[in-house]
Protein backbone atom coordinates (compact mmCIF):
# COMPACT_ATOMS: atom_id res chain seq x y z
CA UNK A 1 0.00 0.00 0.00
CA UNK A 2 1.17 3.17 -0.63
CA UNK A 3 1.50 6.32 1.60
CA UNK A 4 -1.05 8.24 -0.70
CA UNK A 5 -4.84 8.89 0.02
CA UNK A 6 -5.88 5.19 -0.39
CA UNK A 7 -7.45 4.84 3.61
CA UNK A 8 -8.67 1.49 4.28
CA UNK A 9 -9.79 0.16 7.81
CA UNK A 10 -7.42 -2.25 10.27
CA UNK A 11 -7.05 -5.60 9.28
CA UNK A 12 -8.61 -7.38 11.67
CA UNK A 13 -12.02 -6.78 13.85
CA UNK A 14 -10.14 -6.30 17.01
CA UNK A 15 -7.99 -3.71 15.52
CA UNK A 16 -10.99 -2.15 14.19
CA UNK A 17 -13.21 -1.85 17.20
CA UNK A 18 -10.30 -0.92 19.65
CA UNK A 19 -8.03 1.34 17.53
CA UNK A 20 -10.45 2.81 14.63
CA UNK A 21 -7.48 4.21 12.74
CA UNK A 22 -7.28 4.45 9.34
CA UNK A 23 -4.62 2.28 7.46
CA UNK A 24 -2.52 5.24 5.32
CA UNK A 25 0.48 3.64 5.42
CA UNK A 26 1.98 0.00 5.62
CA UNK A 27 3.37 1.14 9.53
CA UNK A 28 0.00 1.99 10.74
CA UNK A 29 -1.12 -1.28 9.79
CA UNK A 30 2.07 -3.08 11.16
CA UNK A 31 1.60 -0.96 14.32
CA UNK A 32 -1.94 -2.67 14.79
CA UNK A 33 -0.58 -5.83 14.76
CA UNK A 34 2.00 -5.01 17.21
CA UNK A 35 -1.02 -3.03 19.68
CA UNK A 36 -3.01 -6.19 19.20
CA UNK A 37 -0.03 -8.95 20.03
CA UNK A 38 0.98 -6.43 22.97
CA UNK A 39 -2.72 -6.30 24.46
CA UNK A 40 -2.82 -10.35 24.02
CA UNK A 41 0.12 -10.56 25.71
CA UNK A 42 -0.95 -8.47 28.95
CA UNK A 43 -4.01 -10.49 28.97
CA UNK A 44 -2.52 -13.74 29.10
CA UNK A 45 0.12 -11.89 31.28
CA UNK A 46 3.44 -13.39 29.01
CA UNK A 47 6.06 -10.85 30.04
CA UNK A 48 8.55 -11.80 27.13
CA UNK A 49 8.14 -8.31 25.69
CA UNK A 50 6.55 -6.17 28.38
CA UNK A 51 7.87 -2.93 27.14
CA UNK A 52 6.28 -1.20 24.10
CA UNK A 53 7.68 1.69 22.62
CA UNK A 54 6.20 3.76 20.06
CA UNK A 55 8.04 6.16 18.14
CA UNK A 56 7.24 8.72 15.45
CA UNK A 57 6.62 12.08 14.76
CA UNK A 58 3.71 14.07 15.60
CA UNK A 59 0.39 13.39 14.57
CA UNK A 60 1.60 9.98 13.41
CA UNK A 61 -0.93 7.99 15.98
CA UNK A 62 1.46 6.64 18.53
CA UNK A 63 -0.77 8.47 21.55
CA UNK A 64 -3.78 7.38 20.04
CA UNK A 65 -2.72 3.48 19.95
CA UNK A 66 -1.42 3.98 23.49
CA UNK A 67 -4.93 5.59 24.63
CA UNK A 68 -6.27 2.91 22.82
CA UNK A 69 -4.70 0.04 24.91
CA UNK A 70 -5.84 1.66 28.30
CA UNK A 71 -9.39 2.07 26.89
CA UNK A 72 -8.81 -1.67 26.17
CA UNK A 73 -7.60 -2.69 29.25
CA UNK A 74 -10.53 -0.26 31.60
CA UNK A 75 -13.34 -2.25 29.81
CA UNK A 76 -12.24 -6.10 29.89
CA UNK A 77 -12.70 -5.95 33.77
CA UNK A 78 -12.14 -9.06 36.13
CA UNK A 79 -14.09 -11.45 34.23
CA UNK A 80 -11.19 -11.24 31.10
CA UNK A 81 -8.70 -11.14 33.45
CA UNK A 82 -9.55 -13.19 36.03
CA UNK A 83 -7.87 -16.52 35.50
CA UNK A 84 -4.40 -15.50 34.27
CA UNK A 85 -4.16 -12.21 36.68
CA UNK A 86 -6.44 -13.33 39.18
CA UNK A 87 -7.99 -9.70 39.74
CA UNK A 88 -8.76 -6.42 37.27
CA UNK A 89 -4.71 -5.35 36.53
CA UNK A 90 -4.61 -1.03 37.62
CA UNK A 91 -3.01 0.88 35.16
CA UNK A 92 -2.00 4.27 34.79
CA UNK A 93 -1.66 7.02 32.06
CA UNK A 94 0.30 9.57 32.31
CA UNK A 95 1.75 12.59 29.84
CA UNK A 96 5.29 13.00 31.14
CA UNK A 97 5.93 16.74 30.31
CA UNK A 98 2.98 16.30 33.30
CA UNK A 99 4.73 14.12 35.33
CA UNK A 100 7.82 16.33 35.15
CA UNK A 101 5.67 19.30 36.01
CA UNK A 102 5.24 17.54 39.10
CA UNK A 103 8.60 16.66 40.17
CA UNK A 104 9.49 20.28 39.41
CA UNK A 105 6.95 20.62 41.88
CA UNK A 106 8.75 18.15 44.52
CA UNK A 107 5.63 16.07 44.57
CA UNK A 108 7.88 12.62 43.87
CA UNK A 109 4.59 10.63 44.97
CA UNK A 110 3.66 9.74 41.63
CA UNK A 111 6.72 7.30 41.65
CA UNK A 112 5.10 4.69 43.64
CA UNK A 113 2.27 5.02 41.44
CA UNK A 114 4.29 5.14 38.46
CA UNK A 115 6.53 1.77 40.00
CA UNK A 116 3.42 -0.01 41.09
CA UNK A 117 0.73 0.04 38.24
CA UNK A 118 -0.02 -3.39 36.15
CA UNK A 119 0.12 -1.02 32.90
CA UNK A 120 2.18 2.12 33.37
CA UNK A 121 1.37 4.32 30.00
CA UNK A 122 4.40 7.51 29.65
CA UNK A 123 2.89 9.24 26.94
CA UNK A 124 5.68 11.98 25.01
CA UNK A 125 8.56 11.00 26.92
CA UNK A 126 10.85 14.03 26.21
CA UNK A 127 8.50 15.53 23.84
CA UNK A 128 10.62 18.37 22.16
CA UNK A 129 10.17 20.54 25.71
CA UNK A 130 13.36 22.12 27.67
CA UNK A 131 11.96 20.79 30.65
CA UNK A 132 13.13 17.24 30.15
CA UNK A 133 16.97 18.22 29.64
CA UNK A 134 18.13 18.31 33.42
CA UNK A 135 19.59 14.83 34.06
CA UNK A 136 16.81 15.09 37.44
CA UNK A 137 14.06 13.99 35.00
CA UNK A 138 16.23 11.60 33.14
CA UNK A 139 17.49 10.14 36.32
CA UNK A 140 13.32 9.76 37.51
CA UNK A 141 12.79 8.10 34.14
CA UNK A 142 15.44 5.78 34.82
CA UNK A 143 14.16 4.69 37.99
CA UNK A 144 11.12 3.82 36.58
CA UNK A 145 12.18 2.09 33.77
CA UNK A 146 14.66 -0.03 35.71
CA UNK A 147 12.03 -0.87 38.35
CA UNK A 148 9.60 -2.41 35.78
CA UNK A 149 12.24 -4.39 33.98
CA UNK A 150 13.43 -6.26 37.21
CA UNK A 151 9.96 -6.80 37.58
CA UNK A 152 9.27 -7.75 34.43
CA UNK A 153 5.68 -5.26 34.23
CA UNK A 154 3.57 -4.14 31.27
CA UNK A 155 4.95 -0.52 30.24
CA UNK A 156 3.94 1.98 27.06
CA UNK A 157 5.91 4.77 26.36
CA UNK A 158 5.34 6.79 23.45
CA UNK A 159 8.19 9.33 21.78
CA UNK A 160 9.04 11.95 19.05
CA UNK A 161 12.75 10.92 19.36
CA UNK A 162 14.57 8.92 16.68
CA UNK A 163 15.20 5.60 18.43
CA UNK A 164 19.29 6.26 16.99
CA UNK A 165 19.09 9.37 18.95
CA UNK A 166 18.08 7.84 22.71
CA UNK A 167 21.35 7.80 23.93
CA UNK A 168 22.09 11.26 22.87
CA UNK A 169 18.49 12.77 24.04
CA UNK A 170 18.62 10.27 27.32
CA UNK A 171 21.31 8.53 28.15
CA UNK A 172 22.97 5.07 27.60
CA UNK A 173 21.11 3.45 30.70
CA UNK A 174 17.75 4.88 29.82
CA UNK A 175 18.42 3.62 25.90
CA UNK A 176 19.37 -0.12 27.27
CA UNK A 177 16.03 -0.03 29.06
CA UNK A 178 14.30 1.33 25.95
CA UNK A 179 15.35 -1.20 23.93
CA UNK A 180 15.48 -4.13 26.45
CA UNK A 181 12.55 -7.08 26.11
CA UNK A 182 10.77 -4.37 23.84
CA UNK A 183 8.42 -4.31 20.97
CA UNK A 184 9.75 -1.63 19.22
CA UNK A 185 6.96 0.24 16.49
CA UNK A 186 9.08 2.95 14.37
CA UNK A 187 6.39 5.43 12.92
CA UNK A 188 9.01 7.91 11.43
CA UNK A 189 8.15 8.71 7.94
CA UNK A 190 4.37 8.07 8.57
CA UNK A 191 2.24 11.15 7.02
CA UNK A 192 0.31 12.98 9.91
CA UNK A 193 -2.83 12.34 10.62
CA UNK A 194 -4.32 16.10 11.02
CA UNK A 195 -2.87 17.05 7.67
CA UNK A 196 -4.71 14.69 4.60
Amino acid sequence: MSANNNFCPCRTPWQRKWLALDVHHPKIQTTADDVEAFCRDFMKNSRDQPLFVLAGSNSSGKSHAARAIQRWCQHLGLAAFGQTWGKTPGDVYVRWPEAVDEFNKGNDAAMDDYRKADLLILDDIAAVDDRFKTRTHVAKLCQVLTHREDYRMFTVLTTDIQPESWREVFDQRVAERLFSHARLVNLFGVPSYRVR
